[in-house]
């Protein structure tokens, strides 16, 4: 839940990460600048709602980007409305229950494609179009997520798979 930012508003977490999240905060600050590339991945669809944050993630690519080659965000992965494991073993139970993907992840990637265009080194690194997140959770019927937004060791090897050339 935590973005490793400046400014960063820690109060919308939980009281028990403020402390980790600080820590985290002033070790990104420590290694800024020691790359030519710089990575940012995080939950969007729960950190953009938030303006305060938005204003902090524009502050923080204002002030780095002159510094860095290359800044690459890393989109939203697809989100669905339950838990898809525990989706998985209701259907092979022959239980079956619905699960959808969300548009609320979608919209978050097209909120950073907005803010990414305001930088000439910044780039939205969005692969949700590939063939593996057709039909996701399952890609060739095998399950690749964990839960309702958290890939699995499989879908960790196919999303490397997938973005590696990109990066």
């Amino acid at each position: 839940s935590c973005v490793p930012i400046l400014n960063f508003d820690t109060e919308r977490i939980s009281s028990w990460a403020h402390d980790a999240c600080n820590a985290q905060i002033t070790e990104v600050q420590n290694r800024l600048y020691k790359q030519d590339t710089l990575i940012i991945a995080a939950y969007w669809a729960y950190q953009l709602p938030s303006a305060k944050f938005k204003h902090a993630l524009n502050n923080f690519l204002q002030e780095v980007s002159p510094r860095y080659n290359q800044i690459i965000i890393m989109a939203q992965l697809p989100q669905f409305s339950g838990n898809v494991l525990r989706q998985y073993k209701f259907n092979s139970l022959n239980l079956p229950r619905e699960n959808t993907m969300l548009t609320k992840s979608f919209l978050a990637n097209e909120e950073l494609l907005k803010i990414s265009s305001n930088y000439k080194n910044v780039t939205l690194l969005d692969v949700t179009d590939h063939e593996v997140f057709q039909n996701a959770p399952f890609y060739n019927g095998k399950l690749f997520y964990d839960d309702d937004h958290q890939i699995n060791d499989l879908g960790i090897r196919l999303y490397k798979e997938v973005i590696e050339d990109d990066l």
